[in-house]
């Protein structure tokens, strides 16, 4: 059979990208986002819950490397408030991750506990789900003969298996700067589901992260906003800094870089943000990729939106009084 490089190569990256997820040591299920490590840092760090004046809803997509078959994809979206409760905050968030052959959905509930430190305060969260993998076994094919991988570990079906996510975060929030911290898969619960012949043990990791920012005024009408994350399975490591500034507090234009390791820098990212209604926010990212594979892809899009539902709103409405007849 006769086969093009190209075909060769991207069937390569699929089988890679799926035994690097399935891997038995730390596999990486963390969300890879732009705007995760920008603006919307409460999908990974609870500590962050209702940190608006109102319900705050939000979501994301993200189209990575785009050009490859099997990309990495990613959408995930989330609500969260202050609750009728002394200092507390709560959230409901869902994600969906497609990294070639395999993919997994979450979906997980947030609380945080808000101490007031006089302007200041200091957050404590945490957060529990559950994840759900799913392997298609039925597209695991060797690159050039298009012949099923005879892996005693990996099924040639679709496969599925469930685990339990705990999260726990620290944030201290100062009305200029914040810093924080989290560890996420705080139990290290393993992933089960069949293989060819044995059962198939997912290790995810436990993941550590720590991160910054500020919001610096410079002007009455400009502010800067650098911003800092960093996560690392204590094996491999991830850093996205940023640099952006706002305008009236409507408009944001920045850039940014992620890298892995010392001997990696995968991307330089464009961010952007606007908003369009009192009350709704639009961001825009574009990652122009570095690493290996910058030859055969055209970079990654990030779109997202975020909408607050004011207070005011929501404690104005008519009260309902039951007529004493008709209860």
């Amino acid at each position: 059979m006769k086969v093009s490089c190209h075909h060769i190569w991207i069937n390569g990256f699929l089988l890679v990208l799926s035994f690097a997820f399935y891997s038995k040591s730390n596999a990486q299920v963390n969300l890879n986002s732009t705007h995760v490590s920008t603006w919307h840092t409460q999908m990974i760090q609870p500590a962050f819950m209702g940190q608006s004046d109102g319900i705050r809803a939000f979501a994301s997509y993200r189209y990575q490397w785009v050009g490859i078959e099997g990309s990495p994809m990613t959408i995930y979206a989330g609500v969260d408030m202050k609750l009728p409760i002394k200092n507390s905050s709560g959230g409901l968030l869902i994600a969906h991750d497609r990294l070639g052959l395999a993919s997994y959905t979450s979906a997980s509930i947030s609380y945080a506990y808000t101490i007031p430190i006089k302007k200041s305060s200091l957050n404590l969260g945490a957060n529990i789900g559950m994840v759900g993998t799913i392997l298609d076994g039925t597209k695991l094919t060797t690159p050039s003969m298009n012949q099923p991988i005879e892996d005693p570990n990996l099924s040639l079906k679709k496969e599925s298996g469930f685990r339990a996510n705990i999260a726990f975060g620290i944030a201290y929030i100062h009305p200029i700067f914040y810093v924080h911290t989290f560890v996420d898969n705080l139990s290290n619960f393993k992933t089960k589901m069949n293989g060819l012949k044995s059962e198939l043990r997912i290790d995810n990791g436990r993941y550590l992260g720590i991160g910054m920012g500020a919001s610096v005024p410079v002007h009455e009408k400009f502010s800067i906003n650098p911003n800092f994350l960093f996560k690392s399975d204590l094996v491999n490591y991830q850093l996205d800094i940023s640099l952006s500034s706002t305008y009236k507090e409507k408009y944001s234009l920045g850039i940014g870089a992620r890298g892995y390791n010392k001997m990696s820098f995968e991307s330089l990212f464009f961010i952007t943000k606007v908003q369009i209604l009192d009350n709704l926010e639009i961001m825009y990212s574009f990652d122009m990729i570095f690493n290996a594979l910058k030859s055969v892809n055209h970079g990654s899009h990030e779109v997202s939106f975020q909408y607050i539902i004011p207070k005011k709103y929501i404690s104005n409405r008519s009260k309902i009084v039951n007529h004493p007849r008709y209860l």
